[in-house]
C-alpha cells in the first residue's frame, strides 16, 4: 500500500484480533513500558501514491457463468452477470449458491471458454458493470473451435451501487456461448492514516471513520467489514507508543491508545494496518 517509510523502529502494540481473548468495550489499559531513550527523531520518507494494493485469494475453479443455460451472446451485444454473493447463479448457468466470492471483492481471476460460435476472428470482452467496453479482449471466437483463455477482470464497486451485477461480457464479430470459471478474487487491504485529531488521512482504505473516545489519546477506528478475527498493527507517524485491541461487541471496530516516548498518554497521528 502507499504510505510512509519511517527511518527508525517504533514500539508497536499488536492486538490479538480475537475479541473474546482481549477485546473490551472501554479500550486498552496502558501496559507498555517505553523503551529506554534517547529516541531519534523520526522523519517520514516521501509519501507514495494512493494506489490501494489488493490481496489475492485463490479458490478451487468454480463455474460462475454458462450461457448455454440461456442463449449465446449475440455479436455486437453485451450481457450483465453476477459474480459475488450466493443468489441468482443458476439462472446464468453458474454454481448453485455462487462461488464464495465476497461482496467486497474488487476483481476476479477468470478462465473464459468460448464455444458454439459463429464467425471467425471474433472476440469476447469482459469489464466491470457500468464501465465502458474496453478495446482489449479476454478470449477469441472462432466457429467450430472451443477456445479457452484467462485473465483478471475488475468488478463494479462498491457492490451496492451495481444493481446486483458485477461484470459485463460482450461479443464482437461473432456470437458465442461463454463458460466462465472463477479461480480467485482480490480484496482491498484495510489500513488507515489517523491524524491526532482523529480525522482520516488520504492514505486510508476500507475505513469508514475514526473518533476519539473518552480521552484525546483513545481512538476508535471503524472499518467497512468484520475485523474481529484479524491482527492489527499501529505505527507512529512521528514516533510514539501504541496499543491496539478489538472492540468487544463491535466486530468492525478497533481501539488504539497512543503515548509519547515517555509513556505519557498523548494524542498522536498513526498508521493502523489490519491483516485478515
Amino acid at each position: 500500500m502507499g504510505g510512509l517509510a519511517l527511518t527508525a523502529a517504533l514500539a508497536i502494540g499488536v492486538g490479538t484480533g480475537i475479541a473474546s481473548a482481549g477485546g473490551s468495550a472501554a479500550g486498552p489499559v496502558p501496559t507498555t513500558q517505553p523503551p529506554a531513550g534517547p529516541h531519534p527523531a523520526l522523519t517520514p520518507a516521501a509519501i507514495g501514491d494512493n494506489t490501494n494494493e489488493s490481496t489475492f485469494t485463490q479458490i478451487t475453479p468454480c463455474r460462475v457463468i454458462d450461457t448455454r443455460a440461456q442463449s449465446p451472446i449475440a455479436s455486437g451485444t453485451a450481457r450483465s452477470f453476477k459474480v459475488r454473493g450466493s443468489v441468482g447463479f443458476t439462472l446464468q448457468g453458474g454454481h448453485n449458491g455462487g462461488c464464495n466470492i465476497p461482496n467486497d471483492a474488487v476483481a476476479v481471476a477468470l478462465n473464459v471458454t468460448t464455444l458454439d460460435a459463429t464467425g471467425h476472428g471474433g472476440v469476447v470482452r469482459a469489464y466491470p458493470q457500468g464501465a465502458a467496453k474496453p478495446s482489449t479482449a479476454i478470449a477469441s471466437i472462432n466457429q467450430g473451435l472451443t477456445l479457452t483463455s484467462g485473465g483478471t477482470v475488475a468488478l463494479c464497486v462498491p457492490a451496492a451501487s451495481c444493481g446486483g451485477f458485477a461484470l459485463r461480457i460482450a461479443a464482437d464479430f461473432g456470437s458465442t456461448d461463454v463458460l466462465v470459471d472463477a479461480t480467485g478474487y482480490y480484496r482491498n487491504q484495510a489500513y488507515a492514516l489517523v491524524n491526532a485529531d482523529s480525522s482520516l488521512g488520504a492514505h486510508s482504505s476500507r475505513v469508514l471513520s475514526a473518533q476519539q473516545v473518552g480521552a484525546a489519546y483513545f481512538y476508535q477506528v471503524n472499518f467497512d467489514r468484520d475485523v474481529s478475527s484479524c491482527s492489527y498493527q499501529a505505527t507512529g507517524y512521528f514516533g510514539g507508543i501504541f496499543e491496539v485491541e478489538p472492540r468487544s461487541g463491535v466486530a468492525d471496530a478497533v481501539f488504539v491508545a497512543s503515548y509519547n516516548d515517555s509513556g505519557t498518554p498523548t494524542s498522536l497521528p498513526f498508521y493502523l494496518t489490519v491483516t485478515c
